[in-house]
C-alpha cells in the first residue's frame, strides 16, 4: 500500500458523495468548507515531500467504505512545483494535474481510480 498526498486546489458540494475506499484514509488539515492557507500548505508539502508524516496537524479524516464530498480538484497553475499527486516522501508527482482547471476539473472519485492502492491521501487542498 502507497501513501500520497495531493497538492492542489480543491472545492466540494457535501451533497455530491463518493465512498472512500477499502483500506484507504483521507486525512484533511483544514474542516471541511475552509480554506487551506498557502503558508501552511508549502509548510506541510515540505514535510510530507520528504516523508515527515502527518507534516501538519490533521482535522479530520475519511476512513474506507465512508461517504466523502466528491472534490472537484484541479491544477495550482501560480504554484506549478507544488501541483499533483506525489507519493510521500516524493517531490516528483506520480500524477499530474497540469490538464485540470476549474472549469474542467479530476473528480476525487476518478482520483480514486487512479491510484494504486491508496492506504493514506493527505489532503494538502481547501477542505
Amino acid at each position: 500500500m502507497n501513501k500520497y498526498f495531493l497538492s492542489s486546489h480543491a472545492a466540494g458540494d457535501p451533497l455530491d458523495t463518493t465512498t472512500v475506499p477499502h483500506g484507504c484514509t483521507v486525512k484533511f488539515y483544514v474542516p471541511q468548507g475552509e480554506e487551506l492557507s498557502n503558508e501552511e500548505a508549502f509548510v506541510i508539502f515540505e514535510e510530507l515531500s520528504h516523508g515527515r508524516t502527518p507534516g501538519g496537524t490533521i482535522n479530520h479524516s475519511f476512513t474506507g467504505g465512508q461517504l466523502i464530498p466528491n472534490y472537484d480538484i484541479w491544477n495550482l497553475s501560480e504554484y506549478p512545483d507544488y501541483s499533483g499527486v506525489f507519493l510521500v516522501g516524493s517531490d516528483t508527482p506520480s500524477i499530474l494535474l497540469t490538464s485540470y482547471t476549474q472549469a474542467n476539473p479530476l473528480k476525487l472519485s476518478d482520483l480514486f481510480n487512479q491510484l494504486d492502492t491508496p492506504e493514506v491521501l493527505y489532503w494538502v487542498a481547501c477542505a
